[in-house]
Parts: C-alpha cells; structure tokens; sequence
C-alpha cells in the first residue's frame, strides 16, 4: 500500500500510482513525496492515478487541502485519474477550489484521457524503485 512512481524520460512525465486509504493527513505526505520526485527527476508533467485508492476524505478536508499553496509552478500540466463516482467528485472539487493556485490541474477517469489531457503519446513509464533524491518510496509514502 502506499505511492508507486514512473517515469517517462521521453516525454518526462511523472506518473504517480496511489494505492490504499486515502485520507488528508496521508494526501498531505504524497503530496511532499510527489513534489520532491517531481523536482529530482527534472519531469515536466505529472499525472497522480487514484484508482486504485479507497477515499477517506471529507468534502471540507478537500477544500482546506485545495485552498493550501500549490508547490508546482502554474505553467506545469498534471491530471489526476479518479475512476470512482466518489473519487471523480471528490477530485473534481479540489480542482474547482483550487484552480486559482493549479490551473495546469486537469482531473479525468481513465490513463488514455490523461494522456489525451497531456497532449502525449507513445509513453513508455518505468518503474523508479526509490524515490529520487533518496529513500525507500513505501517507507516514505505508506
């Protein structure tokens, strides 16, 4: 359970896979993780896949996450994967009430329409089995 990362050096997009529960203190901690990945693998993109995470998050936890400063640059597109009706909305609201501080941020259900949002194809993600910059990515992220 935890965060798993792959990378396409290609088209340097980060691709981020969530997995387990997911509730604010531990969104809090991927986002750190993620961001540090983000910077050490110089990635131009990034895409975070909920699918396979269990939401256990409150619609006013999401707004409090939402309305926090974004570490990322505007200029740097991210889409976020949220299959589930609950996870989609839940997605959705964080990006409607930050889209002041993330307007790169696009939210769909599936890995081809984020692809599609990133405007990429012919992506070939590998596995990074630390995480950049040093440490173990589930001792980290779990």
């Amino acid at each position: 359970m935890g965060c798993q990362f792959e990378f396409d050096p290609v088209n340097r997009i980060l691709l981020a896979k969530i997995d387990g529960p997911l509730t604010s203190a531990k969104l809090a901690e991927y986002r750190k993780v993620i961001y540090r990945c983000f910077k050490a693998v110089k990635a131009a993109s990034q895409i975070i896949d909920f699918s396979a995470a269990r939401y256990e998050l409150s619609t006013e936890e999401v707004r409090d996450i939402a309305r926090e400063q974004s570490h990322y640059e505007s200029e740097y597109p991210r889409a976020v994967i949220s299959p589930t009706p609950l996870g989609y909305g839940l997605s959705r609201l964080f990006q409607m009430v930050g889209q002041d501080v993330r307007p790169g941020l696009m939210v769909v259900r599936t890995f081809d329409e984020a692809l599609d949002a990133l405007k990429v194809r012919g992506c070939r993600f590998e596995v990074l089995p630390e995480t950049p910059g040093g440490g173990d990515i589930m001792d980290e992220a779990s």
